[in-house]
């Protein structure tokens, strides 16, 4: 079996993601930005809507240059994951874990240190997903078997990533 069949390739291109065929699997709904958010204290969500509208998942809406801690919510609300980085970004990158909901290790995501490319992992070591930003589009690689709840995740992590680069591209050139 090649790597090919073992493989579901997907890219990010400014707010849609779509598989290798073309097909869109889901657009990313950013908050609108108002005078009145800047005197806010809610933080708004950013969200994955699937084609015919209903959502996919949501993520809290980036404001730092990098992921300390990040979770996502399933449509009803329920927490799906939780991704923490595992001590400090080193100038090669870092670690991130992720849990489920019940707080149950899942694997690691190994980052570089400008949030560009990403390798996930199970528990026991083996990759199940990669990202990597290549100009404007991120080009992301799944295990065809990878769970429903580390599909979320790994796209909640590269949608945050997205954030982080359009928030700050001077940091990043």
């Amino acid at each position: 079996m090649s790597d090919a069949d073992l493989t579901r390739l997907l890219m990010l291109s400014g707010d849609r993601i779509v598989d290798s065929a073309g097909e869109e699997l889901a657009r990313i709904v950013r908050p609108r930005w108002s005078l009145k958010k800047l005197f806010s204290r809610t933080q708004e969500e950013i969200r994955l809507v699937r084609p015919d509208g209903t959502v996919l998942l949501s993520l809290p809406e980036q404001t730092d240059s990098g992921i300390r801690s990040l979770w996502m919510r399933n449509a009803d609300g329920a927490r799906v994951g939780l991704v923490e980085r595992r001590g400090r970004m080193g100038l090669t990158g870092g670690t991130l874990n992720v849990s489920d909901a019940t707080g149950q290790a899942m694997g690691t995501i190994a980052t570089d240190s400008a949030y560009q490319s990403f390798t996930a992992r199970d528990p026991q070591g083996e990759e199940v997903a990669a990202a990597m930003l290549g100009g404007q589009t991120w080009t992301m690689r799944l295990h065809r078997e990878l769970p429903d709840t580390w599909q979320a995740v790994f796209l909640a992590v590269v949608v945050a990533a997205e954030e982080i680069q359009a928030m700050a591209p001077k940091n990043f050139a």
